[in-house]
C-alpha cells in the first residue's frame, strides 16, 4: 500500500506541469463549450441535442490542437493521433448525448448542468488516454 502511494505521488509530480496545461485547456474548452451551447440553445433556440452536435465541432478542434501542441508538446504526425483522438472523442460524444438525453429529456434536468457534469467526469479518463495513448509516439 505504501509503495503504491509513493509511486502515485511520484507520478503526479512528474506529470504536474502537463496536467496543469491540460486542465487549463479543458477549463477554457468547457467555458467555450457551455458558452456556445448556451448561445445555440438559449439564444438561437436550437434544441439542446442538436445544438450540442453543432457546437462540438469548434470545441473539438480547439481542444485537439491546444492539447497536442501545448499540453502534451507533441509534434508528431496527425494521422494516428487524430484517429486515436477520434476514438476517445466518439466515446465522449456518445456519453454526452446519452447523458443529455436521459438527464434533460427524461428527467428534465437543465441541459447546461448536465453538460458541465459530463465534461467534469471525462477530465480524468481523458488525461490518461491522451498522455498514454493519443499523443504517444
Amino acid at each position: 500500500m505504501h509503495q503504491t502511494l509513493v509511486r502515485s505521488i511520484a507520478w503526479a509530480r512528474a506529470h504536474k506541469k502537463k496536467f496543469v496545461k491540460y486542465f487549463f485547456v479543458g477549463t477554457s474548452g468547457l467555458i467555450l463549450d457551455v458558452g456556445l451551447l448556451y448561445l445555440a440553445s438559449d439564444v438561437l433556440l436550437i434544441r439542446p441535442l442538436v445544438a450540442l452536435l453543432v457546437t462540438q465541432i469548434i470545441v473539438i478542434t480547439y481542444n485537439y490542437l491546444l492539447n497536442k501542441y501545448w499540453s502534451f508538446e507533441n509534434r508528431g504526425a496527425h494521422g494516428r493521433q487524430l484517429a486515436r483522438y477520434g476514438v476517445v472523442l466518439c466515446f465522449n460524444y456518445l456519453f454526452g448525448e446519452v447523458t443529455m438525453y436521459i438527464g434533460n429529456e427524461v428527467f428534465g434536468v437543465n441541459h447546461l448542468l448536465i453538460r458541465i457534469a459530463t465534461v467534469a467526469l471525462a477530465v480524468s479518463w481523458n488525461f490518461l488516454l491522451y498522455n498514454y495513448w493519443v499523443y504517444k509516439d
